[in-house]
């Protein structure tokens, strides 16, 4: 049986399928703007069969050769506390990297 039709005739699977529904995190957008929050999602699932647009898409991209992003300020791993100390300050400019040691 594929996972589709294991939702189909299985009512196990629905009423778990539901449960995760109920207990799904709520978002009210008009609640995030006052303490500047956001929640972005990108659905690409239209171009699984478009590889081509695709790959003409990211050659346009890459074609712009855009500057680097801004890098406000760099921390240590282990300085990752104050990074975010730093985030929540709400005073950065640019980028905010962690450096990971090899």
């Amino acid at each position: 049986m594929t996972p589709a039709s294991n939702l189909r005739w299985n009512p196990v699977a629905w009423l778990r399928l539901a449960w995760q529904y109920l207990r799904r995190p709520r978002l009210d957008p008009l609640d995030m703007v006052p303490e500047n929050k956001a929640v972005f999602g990108f659905n690409l699932i239209w171009l699984y069969d478009k590889t081509q647009l695709l790959h003409t898409s990211l050659a346009a991209l890459q074609a712009l050769d855009l500057p680097p992003p801004y890098v406000g300020h760099t921390y240590p791993f282990a300085g990752l506390p104050a990074a975010l100390e730093k985030l929540r300050s709400g005073t950065t400019v640019g980028k905010v990297v962690i450096l990971v040691d090899s």
